[in-house]
């Protein structure tokens, strides 16, 4: 027999190990219990949630105060536009200036 098949066989024979109940069982206990090994988010977590919200107030504030300065003119737009046709250009070229737009002849 070759080293390598007696390594195989002598591997196969063996038992694999089975995790016992007290390695799959977590053995810290729920934040709520009274343990010196459990933190929380502290101080730091607080003050950093804090500023954020204030920071996200603040810029609300001033994004909504920005949008109500601006005035939209919706005619000024409408004007500047040109005047849609009924025939669309075909694949989107706009006819020379002087002829009329293609018609299809029947």
């Amino acid at each position: 027999m070759s080293l390598v098949s007696s390594v195989v066989l002598h591997l196969a024979d063996s038992a694999s190990p089975s995790p016992s109940l007290s390695q799959s069982t977590p053995t810290s206990p729920l934040p709520g219990e009274n343990d010196s090994t459990w933190l929380g988010p502290g101080l730091l977590g607080f003050l950093s949630l804090l500023f954020l919200a204030v920071a996200v107030f603040v810029i609300y504030r001033s994004l909504n105060k920005q949008l109500t300065r601006v005035t939209f003119d919706e005619d000024a737009i409408n004007a500047d536009a040109p005047e849609p046709t009924g025939v669309p250009a075909p694949d989107g070229l706009e006819p020379a200036a002087g002829t009329d737009a293609p018609t299809s002849s029947e």
